[in-house]
């Protein structure tokens, strides 16, 4: 009986216990790490038959002309298509190189935006991807 008095003490406790300023944190690092890591999944995809997302993204910031697309615009297409799909529905995302935004999604608001750590591109430039659910 006391045994059973405890565990509901404890577990009746244990919400006020626990910091929200920590749990708060954890969202914030998991937010973080899922933007680091789609940016980093989308660098490395690979176009059939051709090269990777982060050389197309190159030769567009350096020469404005692709080797796999008939232009930059078909790429970023190509790129918000991939990213629409990636990401769980009504979610902001925004993807830029260099000062230039690529791809930025119309649906969902955001409060609060974390962006990942800037990716390099090439020499010049690098990419960086938010997110916000």
């Amino acid at each position: 009986m006391i045994v059973i008095i405890i565990v509901l003490a404890i577990v009746f406790a244990l919400p006020f216990l626990t910091d929200t300023r920590d749990i708060e944190s954890l969202n914030e690092q998991y937010l973080k790490l899922k933007a680091d890591n789609t940016l980093a999944a989308l660098l490395a995809t690979t176009i059939p038959d051709c090269t990777t997302m982060k050389e197309e993204l190159s030769q567009c910031s350096i020469s404005n002309q692709p080797s796999c697309f008939d232009n930059c615009e078909q790429l970023n297409s190509q790129i918000e298509r991939i990213l629409t799909a990636s990401l769980p529905q009504n979610s902001y995302f925004n993807l830029k190189v260099g000062e230039k935004t690529l791809v930025e999604s119309t649906q969902g608001t955001c409060l609060n935006t974390i962006t990942s750590t800037q990716q390099t591109i090439n020499q010049e430039t690098g990419a960086v991807f938010s997110i916000c659910f």
